[in-house]
């Protein structure tokens, strides 16, 4: 609903400055997109009815990309159960992912640097107390560090 200028503006003023307004603009053309996905995955989103009251996320209204109109807290921001937040992405990673590439629970302990380059970094040493051995993830392997529901 908003215009990505706008977006591109209030992501500058929050950081005072130091943005690439390029990239801001970009990703204030995709907000609305995302947060319909996110509806669809299941996130609760409040939202309010013809009369103007509010309604929890937990109700069944209609979906944002259908008409319904979210309750906002900013003129970017809407409302959300964000409990539900953390499940929905990592059910969103298992299934672009599969189970065999993500890792639960860890802890970096070390960052390795690039050989050749000092200021890069190609590795890390992690401890997890799930496994009983540790090891060393380098650059050329993909990990997802998200929580992943049971």
């Amino acid at each position: 609903d908003q215009d990505p200028a706008d977006y591109a503006r209030m992501v500058s003023n929050d950081l005072m400055g130091i943005t690439r307004d390029d990239l801001a603009y970009d990703l204030g053309r995709h907000v609305d997109e995302s947060v319909h996905l996110f509806e669809e995955w299941g996130l609760p989103i409040w939202k309010t009815d013809e009369n103007g009251e509010r309604y929890d996320g937990s109700k069944g209204m209609t979906s944002l990309k259908d008409g319904g109109k979210p309750v906002r807290s900013g003129k970017w921001q809407i409302m959300i159960n964000g409990e539900s937040y953390k499940w929905i992405v990592a059910e969103a990673a298992k299934k672009a992912l599969r189970m065999d590439n993500i890792q639960e629970r860890i802890f970096i302990v070390k960052l390795v640097n690039d050989k050749n380059d000092p200021n890069r970094i190609a590795g890390c040493c992690r401890v997890s107390p799930c496994v009983s051995t540790n090891c060393m993830f380098t650059s050329s392997r993909l990990a997802c560090w998200l929580p992943v529901a049971a």
